[in-house]
């Protein structure tokens, strides 16, 4: 992937400038994302996004797929998607982390995500 007219490597530290292109990649991501929300008589989905706050891993983006379920008390479902530039530890199977750097551009990044979250949708829409 190349951030900032620079292709990047895996766990390389980025500029202030590549940062700043990546958020604005990760946002125009999310709204893509966001394509996938759905809401039905008995639950909504709706797809969140969060950056870090700290300069440690600031690469990074969270996204979650998160279906409420109307029943009045709270019930979700949820699948965490991480993207790093660095390897991130994860051992659960409605958690996939996605390193940025193997990825050729953002469209290679949507098209990976979506092949891992259309058939936790699937499974768990009704």
């Amino acid at each position: 992937m190349e951030l900032d007219g620079k292709e990047i490597k895996e766990n390389e530290q980025l500029t202030d400038a590549q940062l700043a292109d990546l958020h604005k990649q990760y946002e125009a991501l999310w709204d893509k994302l966001k394509k996938d929300n759905y809401r039905t008589e008995h639950q909504f989905m709706e797809v969140l996004y969060e950056e870090p706050d700290n300069s440690q891993n600031y690469e990074a983006a969270f996204f979650t797929y998160q279906i409420r379920k109307d029943t009045g008390d709270n019930q979700f479902d949820q699948l965490a998607i991480t993207l790093n530039n660095k390897p991130t530890f994860h051992d659960q199977p409605d958690e996939f982390v996605f390193e940025i750097s193997d990825y050729a551009d953002m469209d290679a990044l949507h098209k990976a995500i979506e092949e891992k979250a259309q058939p936790w949708i699937k499974a768990h829409k009704r």
